[in-house]
Order: C-alpha cells, then sequence, then structure tokens
C-alpha cells in the first residue's frame, strides 16, 4: 500500500482555534436547520460532505495514495447513498468515514489495523474532551503563561476518568436497582424541566453534541494512540508454561471430543430429522442453540490466537496443528449449524432485523475462523489476521450499507406468512409497520392475496398511516429522497383491495 504523511505546517497555527470555532458555530446552525425535528433524508449527506470538505481543505489534504483516495471515495459515496435512502448502517459507517478522513489527513495513512483501531477509539472515547482541553489551554496560551493551566488540567486529568466510569456504573445500576432508577430518573426529569424553561433540552444536547464532536474532527489527534496500538502489534502471549506444547494439545484433545458431542447432536437432530427427546421442538432447539454457538466460536477463536501466537512452540509442532485444524473444522461447523438454527427460527417466527443482523454476524465470524486458519497454514502474523479480519467486516458492512433491508424483510415476511403461504407463522402486521414506509409494496402485496377479513383490515389500515407518514416525510424539503419518492408512486398508484364496510 502506498504511504501517506500528513503535513509538514503546523498542526495548530496561530489564529486556529478561533477559526475552529466559526466553522463549529457555522455547523451547529446549519445541524439546528437541517435536522431538528426534521426527517432525516438526502441532506444527512449533503452535511457529511461539507464536513468532510471542510476538514480536507484545513488540512490542505489532498489523498495520493490508494488507500487514502479510497477513504475519501468510500465516505463520499455514503454520502452520497442519503439521496437513495440515509439508513441507519449508512450513517454509521459514513460517520466512521468522517473520522477515518480527519484521522488519515492529520495523521497519515498505516496499513497497521491495530493503530487504526487505537486512533478510533482514541476519538469516540476522548475526541469530544478536545473542545474542552482548548478551553482550558487558550487563556494561558494568550498570556503565554501556559503553567497557570497546570492545576485545572491536572484536576481534569485526575477526575475525568473516574467521573465517566462512576457515572457508567450509575447507569448500570438503574437499570439493575428500581430504587437508583426513579432517583435517575426524578433527577432527569428535573433537569428537563429547568432547561425547558430556557430552550428546549433536545435542542440544546444537539448544539452541544455537534460542537463537541465537530471540534473534535477538526483538531482532533490521537498520537498516543498510535504509540500505545503500535506497541501493541507486537508478540505479547501467554507465558510459555501456561500454554505449552503439552498443554495445548490436551486442550485440543478435550475440546475437539467435546466439539464432537455437539457437531454429532446436530447432524442427527437438526439435519436428520430425528425425532427429540419428550417436551422439546425443534424449533426450541433450534433457537436456543443460535445466538451461543457463536459465543462459542469466538471463545475458540481467542483461545487459537494465545496457543498459537508468533514465536510460540506449539506452533511448530505437528500434533497440535493437526489438532487446531480439526478443531477449527468443527467451529466452522458450529457456524453453519448456527445459521441454520437462525433460518429454522425464522420459519417459525417470520424475519426481523435482529435476526438479519445476526446472520451477516454469524458470516464474519465464519469467515474470522477460516482467517485463523489461514494465517496458521501460511505462518503470518496475528497483526496480518486482524488485517485482514478488519478490511473483511469493514467490506462486508460497508455492502450492506446500500441494501434495501427493511423493504426485504417486509417481502419475505408476507411471502412466508400462514394467511399468504398456507403454513407458517402469522403475519404480523405491527411489526411491518414499525419498518416504515419501506414495507408499502409488500403490505399492499399482502392486502391483495390475504382473504382474512380482520387480517385485510389491519393491513389497509396500517397502509394507510404508512402512507400518511411518507408523504409527511416528503413534504420538507430536508426529509426528500429518491427511495421516498419511489415508495410514494407505488402507494399512490396501487391502492389495498379491501374495501368493505
Amino acid at each position: 500500500m502506498n504511504a501517506e504523511t500528513p503535513p509538514a505546517a503546523d498542526l495548530n497555527p496561530p489564529g486556529s482555534v478561533a477559526q475552529v470555532g466559526v466553522l463549529c458555530l457555522a455547523f451547529v446552525v446549519l445541524a439546528d436547520l437541517l435536522f431538528y425535528k426534521q426527517t432525516l433524508g438526502w441532506a444527512t449527506g449533503l452535511y457529511g460532505l461539507l464536513l468532510a470538505g471542510v476538514v480536507m481543505a484545513r488540512e490542505r489534504y489532498v489523498p495520493r495514495g490508494a488507500p487514502g483516495v479510497l477513504i475519501v471515495l468510500g465516505t463520499a459515496s455514503l454520502c452520497l447513498w442519503c439521496v437513495e435512502q440515509p439508513g441507519a448502517w449508512t450513517v454509521g459507517l459514513g460517520l466512521l468515514g468522517l473520522i477515518s478522513v480527519a484521522l488519515v489527513a492529520r495523521q497519515g495513512w498505516t496499513g497497521n489495523a491495530l493503530v487504526w483501531a487505537g486512533r478510533w477509539a482514541s476519538f469516540l472515547l476522548i475526541g469530544w474532551c478536545t473542545l474542552f482541553w482548548d478551553a482550558l489551554a487558550a487563556p494561558s496560551a494568550q498570556a503565554g503563561k501556559a503553567s497557570r493551566a497546570t492545576p485545572v488540567r491536572r484536576a481534569l486529568a485526575n477526575w475525568l476518568l473516574p467521573v465517566l466510569l462512576t457515572l457508567a456504573f450509575l447507569g448500570l445500576f438503574s437499570i439493575a436497582n428500581p430504587v437508583i432508577s426513579k432517583w435517575v430518573s426524578d433527577a432527569w426529569g428535573g433537569l428537563g424541566d429547568f432547561l425547558d424553561d430556557l430552550v428546549s433540552g433536545g435542542r440544546i444536547l444537539i448544539w452541544l453534541l455537534v460542537a463537541v464532536w465537530a471540534w473534535a474532527l477538526l483538531r482532533h489527534r490521537s498520537a498516543l494512540a498510535d504509540s500505545l496500538a503500535g506497541s501493541l502489534s507486537a508478540p505479547q502471549g501467554a507465558p510459555a508454561g501456561l500454554l505449552s506444547p503439552g498443554i495445548v494439545t490436551r486442550c485440543l484433545v478435550l475440546f475437539n471430543a467435546l466439539f464432537a458431542v455437539q457437531t454429532a447432536l446436530d447432524v442427527t437432530y437438526l439435519w436428520g430429522g430425528r425425532a427429540l427427546p419428550a417436551g422439546m421442538t425443534h424449533t426450541e432447539y433450534a433457537h436456543r442453540g443460535a445466538y451461543p454457538l457463536v459465543a462459542t466460536a469466538l471463545l475458540a477463536a481467542l483461545f487459537v490466537l494465545a496457543a498459537f501466537r508468533a514465536g510460540s512452540r506449539s506452533r511448530q509442532m505437528r500434533w497440535p496443528r493437526c489438532l487446531v485444524y480439526a478443531w477449527l473444522a468443527q467451529n466452522v461447523f458450529l457456524m453453519v449449524s448456527a445459521a441454520w438454527r437462525l433460518r429454522l427460527y425464522v420459519e417459525a417466527y417470520s424475519l426481523t432485523r435482529l435476526r438479519l443482523a445476526a446472520a451477516v454476524w454469524m458470516c464474519l465470524v465464519a469467515c474470522g475462523l477460516l482467517w485463523i486458519l489461514a494465517r496458521i497454514l501460511t505462518r503470518r502474523s496475528n497483526l496480518w489476521l486482524i488485517n485482514v479480519n478488519l478490511v473483511t467486516a469493514l467490506g462486508v458492512l460497508y455492502a450492506c450499507s446500500f441494501g434495501d433491508w427493511d423493504a426485504h424483510i417486509a417481502a419475505f415476511n408476507v411471502r412466508h406468512c400462514a394467511e399468504v403461504r398456507g403454513v407458517g407463522p402469522s403475519l404480523d402486521v405491527g411489526y411491518l409497520e414499525h419498518l416504515g414506509p419501506e414495507a408499502l409494496p409488500a403490505l399492499i402485496e399482502a392486502s391483495r392475496r390475504i382473504d382474512d377479513e380482520a387480517t385485510a383490515q389491519d393491513v389497509a389500515e396500517a397502509v394507510a398511516r404508512l402512507k400518511d407518514r411518507l408523504h409527511h416525510q416528503l413534504r420538507e424539503w430536508r426529509g426528500w429522497t429518491l427511495r421516498r419518492r419511489r415508495l410514494a408512486a407505488v402507494a399512490d398508484g396501487a391502492q389495498p383491495t379491501y374495501n368493505r364496510p
């Protein structure tokens, strides 16, 4: 890969803080205009393109190598896709792309996935502090006496992490303890009432979020994260005595035996169709094993990485290598079984967003296991494994960002429901309506094929509500998209057939 280096100019030239302040204020005003109490539409992509353009212009960044060009073009394509429809994956990956553009412009390209993970983590975890650090340093910098800010910055450094962790624990306790939950709810409600007396709390929150993250995009630098993640790329591993070749071999013998039992059960009951023990259905068998098997495969991957780290003796010996090949093969089969279980569960209870996401996740875990096998066969490093898995994950998620998955889910559920097919789960009209206007073509098709009067009435009412929501979204210029325009044309040209009084 071609390397890129950041500009040689001073990262914080005189006047840059004031310049960033003006830019952030402009982005706050623009965000208030485009997003506050508005439907997300094509304007989301416009906002992302403007952010990326300002970051590149301020850093005087012109991508010259293939990696930088791919990052910029990938981010731009996600922003432009918002003209079609801004989905959750599109917006999420677009934000990651904006962060990557800012970091590669400011710090240059590296092919080390650990360094990139450190950069992203640094931005997401402490990037929002950049505005406050600059605000604390500004008075002392102007006076030429940086030491005056030292006590305040020291206090911030000493208390920032404890306060954040305390808030995190408070959130967990509020979930587990109803008394604490009531305290938090009352306190938050009182704070909300106070803010509503001034300006809407939601509006202030949008201003703060935009200001903080826009400032981070324009100013944050994760040099510490680069050095830390770079140090993590060196082989660490467990002590030799803990995972010696003998212990690894014994572990793999037991693991293979245990996994063989699970594999045999799947072959017998899941694939062979043999009758299950009394009181258990195939649906229950399929459901209970779908997600735990993913966790099992991940734990297996961690063990292999630790036992067959670079320089380990197990990596050089024949028997451990043969046993780990067999174990990884069984793990891949387990992932296929998990996918099959998920398919059976979908057939019994219909398709949902979470179940579709689980299928994508299972595919990524299976790919990760195969990459581990390739890493051992080719004697490559853990860093190579991390890099190739990151590229695989980003590639799959990037491709998924351009799919109309809600429409596919709705169409699948209509085609396989009991009201249309004669067998299968009943049509969950409420969930299809929850998917949004993307479900309109499927619901209109269902209205033509369903004979049950009550269900047909529910479908007709859902279609009417979704049409109203769709036209409301299109009335605002900020919420207009190509997909919504096409859906409106379909909905207006095809009325549900249920016209009974």
